[in-house]
């Protein structure tokens, strides 16, 4: 398989990554793919106080962390079990079969086969703050980072200011250096690795400040869903071929393409490895969202939420004009001229987030990040009903928010204050209502002070994602 363009040009090339490229083999997982492990594990920790040992502890993690290419290689083994077995199933059960399987004696043609399980690994992501950066110093360290939002407090700059007044604790505190990130399907599995993480951070002298632990929850379609009940992370831009063609599994997508440059994903570090090759790393955003679910019913009932949201609980847009053979993913918003844009509101969550790629310009679209979302709370789904068990649960529930960019301000920044809050973006809304603020996005846009928002950022924090490499040779 050929590698598609040197590393130096890796972060604007045109064409999508192989799995195969060497890039993966630096890169961390869940950065330029998701990890799709069901259970995860957030521990937010200070490293060792001694500047020589949190140099050691460091350094090992770049023989620890699961890069991206073990992952890439795991799914698309996935995706390769579960084609064989969906051709098996075609052939085993249909009419003809079924009915040679009831006339011949029991046992000569047997059931179909099980679906096959996921088969996967667990896998540890390790992740810098600015003050974990600090500690490790030297200048290999300090000259890494010069966006301003990561260099300082994360609450000091907007968007985090907005919600530091309702911050726990330990993000209120600004202390952590960095975030550990350990994700299985087994908990079982999840929980001897996190007894061992906690080990091995005692032992050189590093701190547990807090832990966030994360789950994927799916509904009757297999798509993962938060706690609202809508289908979540249906749309998110892809930069590897693999990643591409399972998102276009339905059909080919001839309105909307899910690729996106590397460079949404990574950054160019001023580093290079011991064989003068780039360094790339990645910025990723956390935040533990707190989603107010009876306040959100609350707004069920006076209004048409789905028109909030820019899609119906399942995950179909309700702007379906024109739509493809692609699946849900196959449409594009009309131009707004005159006043129009199509059935689904500028101010949509999704239409916020996503205004879809055409009509905008190359920095429209280096705006766009993948986002990681895991559950917190405990709660069950019935995908009898397709619905939440407890409509209300009794406990906090939300989402652990993890956003992967190149550029802290020019995406994850530039996103919250310029799209989600604007009420000119992406266009002058036609409904737009001052007393009701119908401009910006609602699900995310309204301050926490606000008795209409049916979300609170809880703490949030800016991490480095360094690549292997780097971390091997500190």
């Amino acid at each position: 398989m050929r590698h598609l363009g040197p590393m130096s040009d890796v972060l604007n090339q045109s064409a999508p990554l192989e799995r195969e490229h060497p890039l993966l083999a630096d890169v961390q997982c869940n950065v330029l793919a998701p990890h799709r492990r069901i259970f995860s594990s957030h521990l937010f920790v200070q490293l060792p106080a001694a500047g020589g040992a949190a140099v050691d502890y460091s350094r090992a993690w770049g023989g620890r962390v699961t890069s991206a290419d073990v992952t890439a290689r795991e799914q698309a083994g996935r995706v390769g079990r579960l084609k064989r077995w969906e051709g098996m199933r075609k052939f085993t059960d249909n009419a003809v079969v079924n009915a040679l399987r009831k006339a011949l004696p029991e046992g000569w043609i047997g059931p179909a086969s099980p679906r096959p399980e996921a088969g996967r690994d667990l896998v540890k992501s390790f992740m810098l703050s600015h003050l974990g950066l600090e500690k490790l110093g030297g200048v290999a360290v300090t000259n890494v980072i010069a966006e301003k939002e990561f260099a300082g407090r994360a609450a000091d700059f907007e968007p985090m200011a907005q919600s530091q007044g309702d911050w726990c604790r330990m993000f209120a505190e600004q202390k952590i250096e960095a975030h550990i990130l350990l994700a299985a399907d087994d908990p079982q599995v999840l929980g001897e690795a996190r007894a061992d993480e906690l080990g091995v951070l005692q032992r050189a002298g590093g701190i547990l400040l807090g832990e966030r632990q994360g789950r994927t929850v799916k509904n009757a379609e297999g798509r993962a869903v938060e706690h609202f009940g809508y289908a979540d992370g249906i749309s998110n831009p892809h930069c590897l071929v693999d990643e591409l063609a399972s998102a276009s599994r339905q059909g080919p997508l001839r309105h909307y393409s899910h690729h996106y440059p590397v460079g949404n994903f990574l950054f160019r570090l001023p580093t290079t490895t011991a064989a003068g090759a780039p360094h790339y790393g990645s910025f990723m955003v956390f935040q533990q969202i707190e989603q107010h679910v009876a306040a959100f019913e609350r707004l069920r009932r006076s209004e048409n939420v789905d028109r909030l949201v820019g899609r119906d609980p399942a995950g179909r847009p309700i702007e379906f004009s024109p739509a493809g053979a692609g699946g849900e993913n196959d449409f594009a918003y009309p131009e707004p001229e005159g006043g129009g844009g199509g059935r689904c509101p500028f101010h949509a969550h999704i239409r916020k987030a996503n205004p879809r790629p055409k009509g905008l310009s190359h920095g429209q679209r280096r705006v766009i990040f993948p986002r990681r979302g895991m559950l917190y709370g405990e709660r069950e789904f019935d995908t009898d009903r397709n619905a939440w068990r407890d409509p209300l649960p009794a406990e906090r529930v939300g989402l652990l928010f993890m956003g992967y960019m190149g550029s802290i301000s020019g995406q994850f920044v530039k996103m919250q204050h310029d799209w989600f809050r604007s009420v000119r973006f992406p266009a002058p809304s036609p409904d737009f209502d001052p007393a009701l603020e119908r401009g910006p996005d609602r699900l995310v846009g309204l301050k926490p002070s606000d008795p209409r928002a049916v979300t609170t950022v809880r703490g949030g924090a800016y991490f480095f994602v360094p690549p292997l490499s780097w971390l091997r040779a500190l």
